[in-house]
C-alpha cells in the first residue's frame, strides 16, 4: 500500500466474505497466480519475502474457501470467501 488498507467484511449465502483493497501498485493479471507461491517476490522494491498470500491461500485452502485477486484502482483488492460454520 502506498497510504491506505481498506478491510470490509460481510456475509451472504453462507460464507463470510473478507476484502482487503490498497492503493499500492497491485499486481498485473498475469502475475496473480505467480504472487501465490511461496517465495515469489514481485516487488522490485525488496523489503518483503514472498510469502505472504502464499500463506493466505494456504488458510484459506485449508478452510475450504476460495481467494480472489481483483484491481482496486488504485491498488489491488483480496477475496476471501470462507464457509460459514456454526
Amino acid at each position: 500500500a502506498k497510504s491506505s488498507v481498506r478491510v470490509d467484511a460481510s456475509e451472504a449465502a453462507g460464507e463470510v466474505i473478507v476484502t482487503v483493497a490498497d492503493d499500492g501498485q497491485g499486481i498485473a493479471d498475469t502475475d496473480r497466480e505467480s504472487a501465490l507461491s511461496r517465495g515469489v517476490q514481485l516487488d522490485s522494491r525488496g523489503g518483503s519475502n514472498g510469502l505472504g498470500l502464499a500463506i493466505v491461500s494456504d488458510i484459506v485452502e485449508a478452510y475450504g474457501g476460495r481467494l480472489a485477486m481483483a484491481n482496486a484502482d488504485p491498488g489491488l483488492a483480496v477475496t476471501i470467501s470462507l464457509p460459514r460454520h456454526g
